[in-house]
């Protein structure tokens, strides 16, 4: 029974995670495009300088899992983190 248990633990973490939906990286977009409009209240000089970033035309990558990495990478530079 522990072998079972191990292997049942070793497979749960050796399965890659799933990539990213459309639709969750429609919920991140819509997550980054909140926080940009918070940082332009309360930061205007952070976001001046995060707004070239945001505002390149090819930045945002056509793959759902890529969009979700860029998403989670910007929402954390508006962050601060």
């Amino acid at each position: 029974m522990k072998k079972l248990s191990a292997l049942v633990i070793l497979a749960a973490l050796s399965t890659p995670t799933l990539a990213c939906t459309v639709e969750q990286a429609t919920a991140k977009a819509n997550e980054l495009n909140t926080k940009v409009q918070q940082l332009a209240t309360s930061n205007p000089q952070k976001m001046a300088e995060i707004a070239p970033k945001l505002q390149q035309p090819d930045a945002v990558p056509t793959d759902p899992q890529k969009m979700c990495e860029y998403y989670d990478k910007m929402i954390k530079e508006v962050e601060g983190k």
